[in-house]
């Protein structure tokens, strides 16, 4: 009896993390808004090339992780073409298997911004590692991935989505936002 208690204490306590994974906000909705907050980085031009690749990177295995991508996928798709402010916008999709494969990844496709799906058993701290490196803006529709080192994500506020922003993570990744966007934004740091 004492175990089969532990075990419902576990399961409770496993589906609870999961499901603070989930996105307040729909992928729509979400795309259109981080167009728009990337489009207020003033150091966009230079940080770029010839067109802004976004890396989505998911877990193939993870439901909620493959929904995301796929969806997102698929928006992007149909808005093409897809341009913030003048440059040519296409996105790539990234199983995510080990933080060098990601490495590669980024590398190989020349990603500019990486958006992340809710991930399962996977240190965020490794992903913003990366991207502060290679200056690769994240982003994220999980909220609570921006206290983790994620830059932007869209969380919902009073019924309304909220563009969260990890200022230190942002200027650590080469972005520089607007005072406009900022005053718009709640702040994490």
């Amino acid at each position: 009896m004492k175990k089969t208690v532990q075990i419902l204490f576990l399961l409770c306590l496993l589906s609870s993390q999961a499901y603070s994974q989930d996105m307040a906000v729909p992928i729509e909705l979400q795309l259109n808004l981080l167009l728009k907050v990337a489009s207020f980085d003033r150091n966009l031009e230079t940080r770029v090339g010839e067109e802004i690749v976004i890396g989505i990177l998911h877990q193939k295995k993870y439901r909620p992780s493959l929904t995301v991508m796929e969806d997102l996928s698929r928006l992007i798709e149909e808005q093409m073409p897809l341009k913030i402010k003048t440059i040519s916008v296409r996105s790539m999709n990234c199983v995510y298997k080990t933080i060098e494969d990601l490495s590669e990844f980024i590398k190989r496709e020349n990603v500019d911004f990486l958006y992340v799906t809710p991930l399962r058993a996977v240190e965020i701290e490794k992903i913003t590692d990366l991207t502060r490196k290679n200056n690769i803006l994240s982003m994220t529709g999980v909220t609570e991935y921006s206290e983790r080192g994620i830059s932007v994500s869209i969380g919902r506020r009073s019924n309304k989505p909220e563009i969260i922003i990890n200022q230190k993570n942002a200027i650590d990744e080469g972005v520089r936002f607007s005072s406009n966007l900022l005053n718009l934004a709640k702040i994490v740091k």
